[in-house]
């Protein structure tokens, strides 16, 4: 199967693409990474303590972080 595996750790959001073989650490809009999901169309979703950003393009680029208040 080939696709991404995304995982986070603290501050970062690595992801690693199975058909390439690389491993890179996508630049987020938030500090604290708490959790990364990622929903049966693509879209990578990343919460931190206080914010959240969502990638509709696999974690290539995203949008402004959101409070979550």
């Amino acid at each position: 199967m080939k696709g991404n595996i995304y995982w986070s750790s603290f501050a970062r959001v690595c992801r690693f693409n199975t058909a390439t073989k690389i491993i890179d650490e996508l630049q987020i809009p938030i500090g604290e990474v708490y959790h990364v999901f990622v929903d049966h169309k693509g879209n990578v979703i990343s919460v931190g303590v206080e914010f959240f950003s969502v990638s509709t393009n696999r974690g290539n680029n995203w949008s402004a972080a959101l409070a979550c208040t």
